[in-house]
Formats: structure tokens, sequence, C-alpha cells
């Protein structure tokens, strides 16, 4: 009789891993969509249309790239029935161009008896699903406003500045200038060359006079 084997024991039988649930993913709040109503050109000659511009380039993290409206804000105003400016006449308004916010500009003169003097320009930001103001900033300028000025005005409303941040890499140190060179000491100046003075020759020795002879 042969010998006999034992058979081998059965491998065990291999667990599957358990893979937790990934979390759900977060929702993206929907971007805010925002409209500017555009100041009139007489309202600020030579710069309005400028502020207009810079106003619908502007952005927001949490809002859609700004869409400038075809009326401005007291032709809204008087289109809505709203006599005086209140939270529940902007929401009308709001609704009126199909927007979540507002964004419009407010001139008055200073000096009214002046026709060129300075001018009060308020920038306000409305919210019309919470149906507050989000951001009001005014500034008065001279009758030349210039582009830094209204850059600077929109940096505040929408809390960023507009100036170019400080490098922090230090400058190239400057060369040291060359040593100064010295100058030459000067010469002394050199008399005009006068007539050239013939030498004098003396006259001729005479001889000695002889003795006179006695007589």
């Amino acid at each position: 009789m042969g010998c006999a084997h034992p058979k081998p024991a059965p491998a065990p039988p291999r667990l599957a891993a358990v893979q937790k649930p990934l979390p759900p993913p977060t929702p993206t709040p929907p971007k805010v969509r925002l409209v500017v109503l555009p100041l009139e050109k007489f309202a600020l000659p030579g710069t309005a249309d400028k502020l207009n511009e810079k106003l619908s380039l502007l952005k927001l993290d949490d809002c859609l790239p700004p869409v400038l409206a075809t009326l401005s804000m007291e032709s809204a105003q008087l289109q809505s029935d709203c006599a005086q400016p209140s939270n529940e006449c902007f929401v009308k308004i709001a609704h009126k161009v199909e927007s979540d916010r507002i964004l419009w500009v407010d001139v008055e003169k200073v000096a009214k008896k002046k026709k060129k003097g300075p001018v009060k320009i308020k920038l306000s930001l409305f919210d019309a699903v919470k149906g507050t103001m989000l951001s009001q900033v005014e500034e008065t300028y001279p009758a030349a406003i210039s582009d830094e000025a209204l850059d600077a005005l929109i940096g505040k409303l929408t809390g960023t500045p507009t100036s170019a941040p400080i490098s922090t890499v230090p400058p190239p140190a400057a060369a040291e200038p060359p040593p100064p060179s010295v100058p030459p000491p000067p010469r002394p100046a050199m008399a005009a060359p006068g007539p050239v003075a013939k030498p004098t020759t003396a006259p001729a020795a005479l001889p000695p006079a002889s003795p006179a002879r006695a007589k």
C-alpha cells in the first residue's frame, strides 16, 4: 500500500474591502446677477461714460459679470412709480431689470451756483434678494476727475485696493561713482616775448701810455 498524503487545508475566504461612501459634493451657490444702472451724460459731462465703462467691468467673487442696463436710476424710478428712494423701490427696480443686485451712481453739485465746481459722487450697491443696501461710498472731487480717482472710489466700494502691491525685492545697489579726477596744477603764465636785446661789445682797451722822456 502506498503512503497517504494529507490533503492541504482550504484557504480562508478573502473578505472584500468595505468602501466608505463618499460624502456628497458641496453644492456650488449660484452666481448673483448684477446690473449697473448707467449715469446720464448730462449729470457728469466728460466723466459719465468713463465711469459707466469702469463699473461695467467690475469683478466681484460672488457675481456674474455685470450687465449695463439701458435705463438710468432716474428713469427706472419713474417707470416703477417710486416717488421716494427706498428699499422697496430698489427691489422693484431690480425686478424690472431682472437682477439680484443693482449698482448705480448719484451725482450732487456742491456749489450749485457755479457751473464748473466740485461735485459729490456716490456709488450704491443694493441686494434685492435680502432687500438691504450692501455698500455705499462717496467722495467730493473738483471739476476735473482723473482715472486714478475713479478707480480709488470703485476700490472703496468693493473693498479691494487699487494701488499696485509694494515689491519686497530690494532694488539693486547703485554703482559707486568714480572718484573725482584731480585737475593738474595750473601752469605759470609766461611773459609775452619782447624784443631781444643785442649784446653790447665792450670797447677795446687802449694800450697804456708810455712815460714821457726827459729832455
